[in-house]
């Protein structure tokens, strides 16, 4: 994580005690960060990041996976967050494309029959990883949340976001070419995220990885008129 948010606590806690790799933070959640329930490897203090001299500072800033997990002996193994693979359930509706807009980016997740996954996009371009080429992901899960303004303000015209992701709400799931209309559920931190159908049957993912994208939902203090407010 380039820098860590408020509302990242939040999500970390249903991984119980997760490594958490972050370069920085709004100066006063800095220690709150550091104090959390993760195995922090802060770039401040951990050893392994570096950075590079074909790009400008944030962006040149990278780790080695390796050394940063071996200061993390005490980090929570992996856990069942609530996901369930399996092949596709019925009723989804053919979809090529799907956008989602902020304030400060727009992200559009375009389907790609060849590869089999979703092509992301960002800003209207494609979003290039350093070694792999377009990202993608064969599930994106576009996920409706309550959004307010996190307490720790920071630098600039952009307030910072607190997205809630404990509690109930909407989804579309994005696979295999189709959108699924669907119910998220996360009673308690400590738990992970469970979906489902309008059946009530869980909803299943393609295998390989999820991109989950929280975006703004009906209820958020920046949800107005049916329009995300800038």
């Amino acid at each position: 994580m380039r820098s860590a948010r408020q509302d990242d606590l939040q999500l970390l806690r249903q991984f119980g005690r997760p490594a958490f790799a972050w370069s920085g933070a709004q100066p006063r959640l800095v220690p709150v960060v550091e104090h959390s329930r993760i195995a922090s490897l802060y770039a401040s203090t951990a050893r392994g990041y570096f950075r590079t001299v074909d790009r400008v500072e944030p962006y040149n800033l990278y780790a080695d996976t390796r050394v940063l997990l071996k200061q993390a002996r005490h980090a929570s193994v992996a856990r069942d967050i609530g996901f369930r693979f399996g092949p596709p359930p019925p009723g989804g509706q053919h979809r090529h494309a799907e956008s989602v807009s902020y304030p400060a980016a727009s992200f559009r997740f375009t389907w790609s029959r060849r590869r089999d996954r979703w092509l992301v996009w960002m800003d209207g371009a494609p979003a290039i990883s350093t070694g792999a080429g377009q990202l993608a992901a064969p599930t994106v899960v576009i996920q409706h949340v309550v959004v307010g303004l996190s307490p720790f303000l920071e630098q600039g015209p952009m307030m910072p976001p607190d997205a809630e992701t404990v509690g109930s709400g909407t989804a579309v799931v994005l696979r295999n070419g189709e959108a699924y209309h669907v119910r998220w559920s996360r009673p308690a931190a400590n738990g992970g995220t469970t979906f489902t159908t309008g059946s009530g049957k869980p909803m299943t993912f393609a295998r390989g990885p999820v991109w989950v994208v929280l975006a703004y939902g009906p209820g958020s203090s920046k949800w107005r008129g049916g329009k995300p407010v800038p």
